[in-house]
C-alpha cells in the first residue's frame, strides 16, 4: 500500500495525533453529526468500477473516519464536503479495492494532517468566516491584478 510512507510526512501536530489516537473502528461508530454524514455519503462520488461489496466498504470507510474526525474535532465536527475530500483520499491512497478497510488509518491521518496541521478546518468551520475572508482576498487581488476581468464580473453581475 502507498501508505508506509506517511508517517514521515505528517505535521508534528498528525504525528502527536498517530500515536494517541490509533485507529478503532469499534469507538468511532456515533458522533454529533451522524445525521448529516448518513445523509451525505450515499451522495458522495464513488471510485469507478467498484462492485457492490466493494461499494458497501468504501462507504462504511468513509463513514467511519468522518465520525471519527468529527469526535476528534468537537468544534468542526462533520460538515458538508468534507465527504469529497475523505472519498479522494481513499481513491489515492487505496491501491486494491478489496483492502479498503486498510486505508482506513491511513485515510484518516492524512485528513488530520490537512486539516489540523495545515488549518483546512478553518474552511470547514459552520459559520464559513474563513471562507468569506478568503472570497474577500480573492476578490481584492483578481481587482489590483486583473482589472479587465473585475471589471467585467461586475458589469455582468455574475456574482
Amino acid at each position: 500500500m502507498k501508505f508506509v510512507y506517511l508517517r514521515f510526512f505528517l505535521t508534528p501536530k498528525a504525528q502527536k495525533f498517530s500515536k494517541k489516537f490509533p485507529f478503532d473502528p469499534q469507538i468511532y461508530q456515533k458522533c454529533n453529526d451522524m445525521v448529516q454524514i448518513d445523509k451525505d455519503i450515499p451522495r458522495t462520488m464513488l471510485p469507478p468500477g467498484l462492485t457492490d461489496p466493494q461499494k458497501e466498504e468504501f462507504m462504511a470507510a468513509l463513514r467511519a473516519i468522518l465520525t471519527a474526525y468529527c469526535n476528534f474535532n468537537k468544534s468542526v465536527g462533520y460538515v458538508q464536503g468534507m465527504n469529497i475530500l475523505v472519498s479522494a483520499l481513499l481513491y489515492t491512497i487505496c491501491e486494491d479495492w478489496n483492502r479498503i478497510g486498510e486505508a482506513r488509518e491511513p485515510a484518516l491521518l492524512l485528513l488530520f494532517n490537512l486539516m489540523e496541521g495545515y488549518q483546512l478546518s478553518d474552511l470547514f468551520q459552520k459559520q464559513m468566516l474563513r471562507v468569506l475572508k478568503l472570497l474577500k482576498e480573492l476578490e481584492v487581488r483578481i481587482e489590483k491584478d486583473l482589472p479587465k476581468l473585475f471589471a467585467h464580473i461586475n458589469n455582468t453581475e455574475v456574482v
